[in-house]
């Protein structure tokens, strides 16, 4: 996403190619510090009991990714999902010619209602139920396009396993004497990126299980593929603390590193050959990529590149290791951060088995 000012004042470029699924998981976990929705158990007269329709309105900055403002204080009934293709369709004297540019710009509907009525409770409690009139101000100015843009903010919403950041375009509020304690709400909405995936949770794999042609064999292919990662990962993380733990019970020393390196650089090009494997035989390699800790932004080097920088680090640990002049915690301090990752990925990579076998 770009701003451009040479367009208009409140302006700005719409491109999808961030991948959002980190940031969808650290969402879901800032959604757990909201107020649990709970039946209006203050209101001054009673209502109907109202269930917990668990969305979430975020507003992101796109400088620092700190949540600015956030509620959940509306019931969300009703989300208007469409997609359509951008087609010319040309009629000749033959066949006629379709040309296709694209998906168009996605514009989704969200309806819901919010209590809008007079609390028992008195002070700081008392407007703790006009949560229209809250929404209403919070759309007016925070949540409009025009204020998210001029702050360099989007806005987040969240529901289920959908994460849709976004700018409002208009929202709208109807209230009606039959019930004069809700007021619905429609809101219309500019997708930027729309995230179907929860880290850990749900997965590209799992979306595409159900519709999938891949035959049996790709998929013990694919399962193959884990168990081996999984068996070279296990190797390399068991080896390194075994003998970090010889080295620091002085069972080795210097004149030891050629015996044990012949065999670490055996197990380090196994694990490198395993992973690529892994990641060759994976329709999701963004989840793949996670579990074996590679940077967020790792497919603009590539899968290659990111365990090339991890040999490398790996590599020069290992030779801190075998340094007699360091101390027994500057080791410590040097080899862990890489056993911690492997055995992090090993973890991951045993339960990602057990929910595929």
């Amino acid at each position: 996403m770009a701003y451009n000012n040479n367009i208009a004042p409140s302006s700005v470029i719409l491109s999808n190619t961030v991948d959002n699924s980190v940031a969808a998981g650290s969402l879901r976990e800032m959604s757990k510090e909201l107020l649990e929705k709970k039946s209006p158990y203050y209101l001054s007269e009673q209502i109907s009991s109202l269930g917990n329709a668990g969305a979430v309105i975020y507003i992101q900055s796109l400088d620092t990714t700190d949540i600015t403002q956030k509620t959940n204080k509306f019931y969300l009934q009703g989300m208007d999902i469409s997609f359509k293709e951008r087609v010319q369709i040309q009629e000749t004297f033959g066949s006629p010619v379709a040309s296709f540019f694209g998906s168009s710009v996605k514009i989704y509907t969200f309806s819901g209602t919010a209590l809008e009525y007079v609390s028992r409770r008195k002070l700081e409690h008392r407007g703790e139920y006009f949560n229209a009139t809250s929404l209403m101000y919070l759309y007016d100015n925070y949540l409009r396009g025009t204020k998210l843009v001029k702050n360099k903010q989007i806005a987040v919403m969240q529901v289920m396993n959908h994460t849709i950041w976004g700018f409002p375009l208009s929202m709208s509020f109807q209230l009606n004497s039959d019930n004069d304690k809700l007021v619905m709400f429609n809101m219309s909405f500019l997708v930027q990126t729309h995230e179907l995936r929860i880290p850990g949770i749900l997965s590209t794999e799992d979306l595409e299980r159900n519709f999938t042609t891949k035959s049996d064999r790709d998929l013990s292919k694919h399962l193959e593929a884990l168990k081996n990662c999984h068996k070279t990962v296990f190797e390399l993380e068991s080896y390194m603390v075994k003998v970090w733990g010889k080295i620091g019970t002085k069972q080795a020393s210097s004149k030891d590193k050629d015996t044990y390196t012949t065999d670490y650089d055996d197990k380090i090009s196994g694990y490198k050959a395993a992973a690529i494997e892994l990641i060759n035989n994976s329709s999701d390699s963004t989840s793949v990529s996670q579990i074996l800790g590679f940077e967020t932004d790792w497919y603009s080097s590539g899968a290659e590149a990111q365990l090339e920088k991890f040999e490398s680090g790996a590599n020069a640990a290992w030779e801190f290791m075998w340094d007699d002049n360091k101390s027994i915690i500057e080791k410590g301090n040097k080899i862990s951060p890489f056993i911690n990752t492997l055995s992090n990925s090993a973890n991951a990579l045993n339960i990602k088995i057990s929910t595929q076998s």
